[in-house]
């Protein structure tokens, strides 16, 4: 349960951050510093190729219902991360979804999370757990949190 809220806490933090267009300083930040007290390595926290395979299909899903996206390389609290973005939204526009890495203090490690700005069900969620994410939050209207150990 621990970790479960922790990830949510920092998932919904990544969210609102990102919303409002800010990229956090961490250094020396209390987080910073108790991540790297559990083992974490020194930021940055780089993705690996399975994450971009995964969000060009998350774009191309909800391109194919009706909702052009792309995927928009950015830089966020952790590093490099992948948001999935409405085609021709203005830059500070809200990310459909966004993909970056967290620290698990349960199991010492690394992990990949990928926050929507939404629920989801159906296809999109089969999608995603078959790619090796989990399912850990998620609230009716708000969001929905996935990992991948």
């Amino acid at each position: 349960m621990g970790l479960a809220v922790f990830l949510i806490a920092a998932a919904l933090l990544a969210y609102v951050l990102f919303r409002r267009g800010r990229r956090p300083a961490l250094a020396g930040t209390p987080w910073e510093r108790y991540t790297i007290g559990q083992g974490a390595p020194p930021l940055p926290w780089p993705l690996d190729a399975r994450d971009r395979s995964l969000v060009d299909l998350v774009a191309a899903a909800f391109s194919g219902a009706g909702m052009p996206s792309r995927v928009a390389e950015t830089t966020g609290a952790t590093g490099p991360q992948l948001e999935v973005v409405m085609a021709g939204a203005p830059p500070q526009s809200d990310p459909i979804a966004i993909l970056s890495r967290t620290w698990d203090p349960d199991h010492r490690r690394l992990v990949t999370m990928l926050v929507f700005g939404g629920n989801v069900e159906g296809p999109l969620e089969a999608m995603v757990t078959q790619s090796g994410f989990e399912r850990v939050g998620s609230s009716e209207l708000c969001f929905a949190t996935f990992l991948r150990k």
